[in-house]
């Protein structure tokens, strides 16, 4: 049977999944994932922003997850740090120098956490990728936590969260399907979590 692994996000549809279905499953979470209560096999923060001290409870409540760390996190427990790679100054807000595939063995980190995840999982060697709370943005709450707000153009937002998943169908050697109840998220193929794991 193939490996899976099950890539959280940070989406408002958390609220309505049944994580708890996933205890035995393979689970990778991210940056604020602290507040959402569910202790992932793995943990990547990489989204932090200056002088955002929350990484540290974050890391903290995920001390038993494998970790994986942006580089310039001052941590000093085991971790795997991951440094910006050469695409990074380019991310989403240059157009003429997007980023057009990942470049694995070498991590790609011009295209954000989920990227980053899928990335991870796949030199991992798991072969199947299943995405939860990927909703893509609306207006109004986007995140599980209503501590977490952004005033960030929610247009652009998602044009820079379709081109990271454009990218990542392309790029990805193995299958992605996105369980995420509801959302705007269409590029890969849909499924019910509960239906995979009865499978």
């Amino acid at each position: 049977m193939p490996s899976r692994i099950w890539l959280i996000g940070n989406g408002r549809s958390l609220l309505q999944t049944p994580l708890h279905l996933l205890t035995n499953e393979q689970t990778f979470g991210l940056n604020r994932n602290h507040w959402l209560d569910f202790h992932p096999q793995r943990y990547l923060c990489m989204d932090i922003a200056d002088g955002d001290m929350e990484w540290k409870r974050a890391v903290d409540f995920n001390r038993d997850a494998r970790k994986y760390l942006w580089d310039g996190l001052q941590y000093d427990g085991e971790a795997t740090r991951l440094a910006r790679c050469r695409h990074h100054f380019y991310a989403l807000d240059n157009v003429d120098k997007r980023v057009q595939s990942w470049h694995l063995p070498e991590i790609c980190t011009a295209l954000g956490s989920i990227s980053i995840m899928m990335q991870v999982a796949v030199l991992e060697g798991f072969e199947e990728i299943y995405l939860l709370g990927c909703d893509l943005w609306t207006k109004g709450q986007n995140h599980y936590d209503e501590r977490y707000v952004t005033n960030e153009d929610i247009e652009r937002r998602n044009a820079d969260a379709l081109y990271l998943h454009q990218v990542a169908k392309m790029s990805c050697p193995v299958s992605i399907v996105n369980c995420t109840i509801g959302g705007q998220l269409n590029i890969y193929p849909r499924a019910d979590m509960r239906d995979i794991l009865k499978g």
